[in-house]
C-alpha cells in the first residue's frame, strides 16, 4: 500500500510512478497490506492475463504471484534504485525530490517470473 502521494505519468520506461512531495532518506513509501496486494496462484493462465501478470506481478516464493492494486504496480526497476526493501516495506534510500520517479530493484521481489509458458520473460 502506498503511504505517500504519487502520480503515474510517462517515463523513460513507458509509465512510471513519481512522488508529488519531497521524501527524506528512510521515509517508508510502501508497505505490504492485504487490502492492496492480491495473490494469484501460478498458472497456466490465459495469454492476456499471463502478460498482465508478467508486467505487473512478482512471484513471491511460497505465496504466489503478487499484484499491487494501487499505483505501486507502476514502479520501475533500477539497478541503483531510490527505494530499498526491508521487512515488507520500501524505504527512501536517499532524499528524493518532488517529481522524481520512484524505482526499486525487481530482483528483491521476483524469485523468477519465467515459469514454463506461464509468463513472458522480463
Amino acid at each position: 500500500m502506498l503511504l505517500i502521494d504519487t502520480i503515474v505519468r510517462s517515463s523513460t520506461y513507458g509509465l512510471g510512478l513519481f512522488t508529488t512531495q519531497p521524501l527524506r532518506a528512510g521515509c517508508c513509501v510502501w508497505r505490504w497490506h492485504s487490502l492492496t496486494e492480491v495473490v494469484v496462484p501460478p498458472g497456466p493462465h490465459p495469454a492476456p492475463f499471463a502478460e498482465f501478470l508478467s508486467h505487473f506481478g512478482y512471484l513471491a516464493e511460497g505465496i504466489g504471484i503478487v499484484v499491487n492494486l494501487d499505483n505501486a504496480r507502476y514502479m520501475n526497476h533500477s539497478d541503483t534504485p531510490n527505494l530499498v526493501e526491508r521487512d515488507g516495506c520500501n524505504y527512501a534510500a536517499r532524499d528524493i525530490a518532488a517529481g522524481e520517479e520512484l524505482t526499486c530493484d525487481y530482483r528483491v521481489f521476483d524469485c523468477g517470473l519465467t515459469l514454463s509458458g506461464a509468463f513472458l520473460k522480463r
